[in-house]
């Protein structure tokens, strides 16, 4: 612990010594040299890269020309039997890639095929605002079938009882797995957890938890309420609207819209009488979260304010009416009014006066009935008794505790069922609890043994109390001094949210309104940059880089930006899109109390940015896509927890951690890392307890006190997330283990042929997916690399020759099945620490 002088100075900002300042620049000298060589190597590459295609283009339309009237000898006829019209063809370059693409004789004799169709067909008449999702969907198909999502408790029903029905009957299919071809066996298990959990859904189709009466969450983004206006956009792009009727079709869209919404406001309404209401920490956070959908109007509650919300766009765009010069004049002599005049009125009409009152009622009167955390602080006692008022009951109106079909609410019960579909595993909730305490007498004694050293002293009270003193200073954070309150009261939380003005004016609200906070926020992404500018170079042995078919990494770079949502209490991430239209963005929160602290940026840097979040979910994007396009379309966004946030606590630990020597002589570097293996060990404690077994908000918080050492608003906002994102915050650390369990199984087997290059393309390549799947395929990787002439390895390392195959040929028009990623048709996935 010889260091940790040297280490206090860095992390307080003073100049380091002369000795450490040459030690630590020579280190960070070598990483620079190495990140420019691995820059220039990559730049060269996609010169030639740049270069090649540009003389592949050349060369195809030589061939084109030369062969108008012909068919090439390679080319294959489309296979008649693939199923639905969804399905990918590819433009045919060759024999074997053709073939990689067609259905194994195990797939139609098993009765997947015709499974499958059935699956799509019934997904999308009980999800038809999902159509303009639908891989080569017909304008069409849109205009006769296309209605806003419409939450009807029986539409619930059906899809629960839908989806429960399907299932079962997957599972009566005889399907011989090891004859199926690689992306057919990954689909039967998606299939299977897509259907066990309401066709991907817990939060607003589970019908019997009740949980779609709660209104908005803190993963509202997760909702389809939150995901109308992207909803919106892709079925005009769909639609491609050019006539009278189409311009009809577009209003009666509208007004569908407007059901959906005035129908989920209702189901909030029917949640106070039948006692399924959240706590007032709930509530906050979930209205905290719809306000970043619908910002303008969560402030005024005017239905005109509908015409500054993302639906504008492109309805009301002077290029998009333009386009519609040339029934200007049938439209005005039909119906009396202007077009451009007449959306405006029914945008205005069909959805901003619904939403207003859905956005007010969240905000005023929905929140009286909420309930304090010492009632309920999570499912374990709803539904409610009583309905209540200000935090008081009223004994003469009890709550039904009863669905609108009769059947009682065991919130309880579904929890578990809740907390399997991000977990993708069949843990119950008693044996994830006991994880989390066993995990933590493991954890906890080695933070304790830190405070020990850094605190040289012996007895153990002591020791937590200095340490505590120390990581609680104010140099450890980047305000050293409490922000101004009125840049951290309601007023500030409007003010200085740089989202809510235009890009397009270059004006930052936080710099003018929220000057403080906003130096503060500037040092704390200057020391992140810095952070990661040293971490990446640490990663070059662990991961196949810029060139070859087992490329693993991302080449779209990640930026560093603001969160303003007030309720966030943590670094977030979201990917950019397959073609790298902006950067990703690695965000961090705006209105902490104090921003920091310092000591944990490599450990929140790695999760969320290299070799975390950004590694592995850009680097799917651009890396593992099917290439044939998605088998099961309604799959192509199923998001698996699980494996995504395993992952990126795998990079804290242990490939940061352990596999390089970035805490070696930094205990405080490596407090900070253990601080937050320890708070993900506490949220297996604290979810199960909200949950399943009665603990309440204080009980959780104190968790956070005692053992992560943290009294803060970090803290506080934590366990209100946890509570108003039910089973969430446990997919971390069982992925982790999983994950972590994969690894240890291969090297002890490999021995000397264990490659960590090698394991961790197997994981991601196939990933992400349920954990059970993912596990079976490192399996393989094991059996095949210790016998490779194995009958099941042909199939395994097909994928590699297939993935090499692919990066040889053009880009081709199975790409139009992943468009639905791009930017402005759905909303990105958040990844938070």
């Amino acid at each position: 612990m010889g260091s940790l002088p040297y280490e206090l100075q860095f992390l307080r900002g003073s100049r380091l010594s002369e000795d450490l300042e040459s030690s630590e620049s020579q280190a960070l000298r070598k990483e620079r040299q190495i990140s420019r060589k691995i820059l220039i190597f990559a730049s060269s590459v996609a010169l030639i890269g740049v270069v090649c295609l540009a003389v592949g283009i050349a060369l195809l339309g030589m061939n084109k020309t030369g062969n108008d009237n012909s068919t090439p000898a390679t080319s294959e006829p489309v296979d008649s039997s693939r199923v639905g019209k969804d399905d990918r063809s590819v433009r045919k370059t060759g024999r074997n890639f053709t073939e990689s693409c067609s259905y194994s004789p195990e797939f139609k004799k098993s009765g997947l095929a015709d499974f499958i169709k059935r699956l799509k067909d019934t997904f999308y008449k009980l999800h038809p605002y999902e159509l303009p999702y639908k891989p080569r969907v017909t304008s069409d198909d849109v205009r006769q079938n296309f209605e806003a999502f419409n939450p009807l408790p029986s539409s619930i029903k059906s899809i629960s009882d839908t989806s429960a029905s399907l299932l079962r009957e997957l599972n009566s299919l005889r399907i011989n797995t090891e004859q199926l071809k690689a992306r057919e066996e990954k689909a039967v298990a998606e299939m299977k957890h897509f259907l066990q959990h309401n066709f991907g859904n817990v939060y607003d189709y589970d019908y019997y938890s009740g949980q779609w009466m709660l209104g908005p969450n803190r993963f509202c983004h997760m909702g389809t309420i939150a995901r109308l206006p992207y909803s919106f956009r892709f079925f005009l792009k769909r639609l491609s609207p050019s006539t009278v009727r189409d311009i009809e079709v577009i209003v009666e869209a509208l007004k569908s819209f407007g059901r959906g919404i005035s129908q989920y406001h209702q189901n909030v309404k029917l949640g106070v009488t039948t006692g399924m209401v959240g706590s007032i920490e709930e509530c906050k956070v979930g209205f905290d979260c719809i306000k970043q959908i619908y910002p303008k109007m969560a402030e005024s509650f005017q239905e005109g304010d509908v015409m500054m919300e993302s639906f504008y766009y492109p309805l009301l765009t002077t290029a998009f009416v333009r386009q519609f010069q040339n029934i200007t004049k049938l439209w005005f002599h039909k119906y009396g009014i202007p077009l451009d005049q007449s959306l405006a009125e029914s945008l205005i009409s069909f959805v901003g006066v619904p939403l207003a009152n859905l956005l007010r009622y969240l905000a005023q009167d929905h929140m009286k009935h909420c309930v304090p955390s010492n009632v309920s602080s999570g499912l374990f006692n709803r539904p409610l008794s009583y309905v209540y008022y200000n935090g008081v009951p009223n004994k003469s109106e009890p709550t039904s505790k009863r669905l609108p079909t009769g059947e009682v609410i065991r919130a309880k019960a579904a929890y578990e069922r809740t907390m399997r579909f991000f977990t993708t595993t069949n843990d119950d909730a008693e044996s994830v609890h006991q994880l989390g305490w066993t995990l933590l007498k493991s954890l906890y004694p080695q933070a304790v043994d830190i405070a020990k050293s850094v605190a040289n002293v012996e007895n153990e009270t002591e020791a937590v109390k200095t340490f505590r003193r120390l990581i609680k200073s104010p140099s450890m954070y980047f305000n050293e001094a409490p922000f101004p309150k009125n840049e951290s009261d309601e007023r500030a939380h409007r003010k200085c949210n740089s989202e809510r003005v235009r890009k397009w004016f270059f004006i930052s609200a936080a710099r003018k309104f929220c000057p403080v906070r906003y130096a503060a926020l500037q040092r704390w992404f200057e020391f992140s940059r810095s952070t990661l500018s040293q971490l990446e170079p640490k990663l070059l042995q662990m991961f196949y880089w810029p060139r070859g078919p087992l490329k693993t990494t991302p080449v779209c770079p990640v930026a560093i930006s603001a969160n303003f949502m007030p309720t966030t209490s943590a670094q977030t991430y979201s990917s950019s899109f397959r073609t790298c239209m902006r950067p990703a963005s690695f965000r961090i929160p705006f209105f902490l109390d104090r921003m920091g602290p310092k000591y944990s940026e490599w450990t929140t840097s790695a999760h969320e940015a290299r070799p975390g979040h950004h590694l592995q979910s850009q680097g799917h994007l651009e890396n593992f896509l099917d290439w044939c396009g998605p088998l099961v379309a309604p799959l192509a966004r199923t998001r698996y927890i699980s494996f995504s946030e395993g992952w990126a606590l795998y990079a804290e630990n242990p490939l940061i951690s352990s596999d390089t020597d970035v805490y070696e002589r930094r205990p405080l570097r490596r407090y900070g890392m253990l601080k937050w293996q320890i708070w993900r060990a506490l949220r297996l404690i604290v979810d199960t307890g909200l949950h399943f077994k009665g603990m309440t908000r204080d009980q959780a918080i104190q968790l956070f006190d005692d053992f992560a050492w943290d009294d803060t608003d970090v803290a506080r906002k934590e366990v209100a997330r946890y509570q108003s994102g039910p089973g969430q915050a446990i997919a971390y650390m069982v992925g982790q283990r999983a994950i972590m369990d994969m690894r240890s199984n291969a090297e002890i087997r490999l021995g000397s042929k264990f490659d960590i290059r090698k394991f961790h393309y197997y994981l991601l390549s196939h990933g992400p997916g349920p954990l059970s799947y993912i596990a079976q395929q490192i399996d393989n990787y094991v059996n095949c690399t210790l016998n490779r002439t194995s009958s099941k390895c042909e199939k395994f390392f097909a994928l590699d020759q297939e993935r090499e195959l692919f990066g040889q040929v053009l880009r081709y028009d199975s790409e139009q099945a992943w468009e639905h990623l791009e930017e402005s048709y759905y909303p990105p996935d958040i990844h938070e620490l």
